[in-house]
């Protein structure tokens, strides 16, 4: 009997000294974080901010540039596809145009002069489907939606494209109207940059 009262005193003791203060206690149940555990909520308000600093950031540095050319860029949502409008001010005769995921790269060299762009393009948008034209002043770039709008779908997570995606020219952009009523009336669900002689039919 004295035996078993020792050892159940020793248990004891071990136990108090190894879950004293901040110190695991191996046998005994711990939170699990998801469940359990308000620091749970402290965990993902602290990822939270880290990661809002970081978009922030990146977007300042953009925000430098952006703000130096945003005079000879214009943007248009229609119902078919986002439009990009580029206005360098002189005759282009080299034109480059890349995405990368969603950063849009525009390089418009002519009479000795350079225009260059960078733009963050919405999440919305198919680039792979992408296409170009000029009509002698201003440079054009046609990008359909990847989405059908006013249908519920389960939200997902950013999808990365590392690849540099080279915009092809299509010069049957340069009548849009003709394009539709060739196509069905929808640009972005259609749209191909290799479609050619659409003007001609």
């Amino acid at each position: 009997m004295y035996r078993a009262v020792l050892l159940a005193f020793l248990c004891t003791a071990v136990s108090s000294h190894w879950c004293a203060g901040d110190k695991p206690c191996p046998w005994k149940h711990r939170h699990h974080h998801f469940h359990h555990d308000h620091g749970h909520w402290r965990h993902f308000g602290n990822h939270f901010e880290h990661l809002a600093n970081q978009v922030i950031d990146s977007e300042e540095g953009y925000n430098n540039h952006c703000n130096a050319v945003s005079n000879n860029v214009q943007e248009m949502y229609t119902n078919d596809a986002y439009v990009l409008i580029y206005s360098p001010g002189f005759v282009s005769t080299e034109i480059t145009l890349q995405v990368k995921h969603r950063m849009i790269n525009a390089i418009i060299n002519g009479n000795g002069e350079e225009f260059n762009d960078i733009r963050i393009l919405p999440d919305i948008l198919n680039a792979a489907q992408a296409g170009w034209c000029y009509d002698g002043q201003n440079v054009k770039v046609v990008i359909p939606y990847r989405i059908n709008f006013n249908v519920v779908t389960p939200a997902t997570c950013i999808n990365i494209n590392k690849e540099t995606i080279t915009i092809q020219k299509n010069p049957n952009l340069e009548d849009m109207d003709v394009y539709r009523q060739n196509n069905g009336g929808r640009l972005g669900g259609n749209f191909n940059p290799s479609i050619q002689n659409v003007n001609n039919n």
